[in-house]
């Protein structure tokens, strides 16, 4: 009795482990489409400022005199 119970602690453990990384391929998976969305959606509206005519305000940023900034 004591080894079918270790055996079956295991195989859940197991099932725990393949289900953790199934969730976290996801989660990567997630986060690379949202950045590629992200990077299309900018691109269009960039697009469509050109279009409109609109110019691009920016604001200063502390990044921008990094010095490591080359």
């Amino acid at each position: 009795m004591v080894k079918s119970n270790n055996r079956l602690y295991e195989v859940i453990r197991l099932v725990v482990n393949v289900v953790i990384i199934l969730i976290l391929a996801l989660a990567v998976f997630a986060s690379i489409a949202a950045w590629i969305n992200t990077h299309t959606i900018l691109k269009d509206l960039s697009e469509i400022k050109d279009q409109l005519g609109i110019q691009e305000k920016r604001k200063p940023s502390f990044l921008d005199n990094d010095l490591d900034n080359d």
